[in-house]
C-alpha cells in the first residue's frame, strides 16, 4: 500500500508537467492478480493523466488478472487482452469498461516472460509488438525478485522497456547487488 500512496501523490511528477503531459504509458511486472494496477488506475484517476496501464505476468495469470480487472471496469474505458501466442488461436478480445473517468486509459492484459523478447518478423513477435516495441514512462511490480536467479532477467526487462526518464518502483523480498545496480539506475530525484 506504500506504493500506491506514492502514486497517488506522487513526488516524481510537478504539477506543470502532468498539464502538458498526453499521458502516462505504466507496465507492471509480475501482476499476480491484477490488484496492484486496478488500484493504480483507482487512486490515479483524475490525478494522474495515465493514458495505458500494461498488466503481464506468466501465462497461467492470465485468467485471474483479467477477472481482476473486469470486476473493476469502472476504473478504465477499454481493456484489451492478448492470450499467448498459439498458430491458430486468435490473440486478442477487447471489451470496453464503465469509463467512470475522465481521460481515455485502456488496460492491456498479456504474458510477459523476463528476459524473453522474440525475434523481428517472427509470427510471436507480430502477437507481442504491442509490448515489445513500447517504452513505458512508469514500470512497477511487488515482491519479484525473490529468487536470486530472477535478477538478471527482470533487469533484462527493465533495460527493454525504460527510456531515460522512466521510473521504476519495483519491491523485492531480499536485497542483493543486482537489485541495488537497478535502482540506483532508475531511480531519479
Amino acid at each position: 500500500m506504500a506504493r500506491i500512496k506514492y502514486i497517488r501523490d506522487p513526488p516524481f511528477i510537478k504539477q506543470d508537467d502532468i498539464n502538458a503531459m498526453r499521458g502516462i504509458n505504466a507496465l507492471e511486472l509480475g501482476s499476480g492478480n491484477g490488484f496492484l494496477s486496478v488500484c493504480l488506475m483507482a487512486l490515479a484517476a483524475n490525478q494522474i493523466p495515465l493514458r495505458e496501464v500494461v498488466v503481464t505476468d506468466l501465462s497461467d495469470h492470465l485468467k485471474l488478472m483479467k477477472k481482476t480487472v473486469d470486476k473493476n471496469n469502472h476504473v478504465y474505458n477499454t481493456r484489451t487482452m492478448f492470450e499467448p501466442y498459439k498458430e491458430t488461436d486468435e490473440h486478442r478480445d477487447v471489451e470496453f469498461g464503465e469509463g467512470g473517468i475522465e481521460e481515455d486509459l485502456e488496460v492491456i492484459i498479456a504474458e510477459h516472460k523476463w528476459g524473453h523478447f522474440p525475434s523481428k518478423g517472427s509470427e510471436e513477435d507480430k502477437h507481442d509488438d504491442q509490448l515489445q516495441t513500447k517504452k513505458y514512462d512508469f514500470i512497477f511490480g511487488s515482491d519479484l525478485a525473490y529468487r536470486n536467479s530472477l535478477h538478471d532477467i527482470l533487469i533484462s526487462s527493465l533495460l527493454q522497456f525504460t527510456h531515460e526518464h522512466t521510473l521504476c518502483l519495483i519491491g523485492v523480498s531480499e536485497c542483493s547487488v543486482a537489485t541495488s545496480m537497478c535502482k540506483r539506475k532508475y531511480y531519479v530525484n
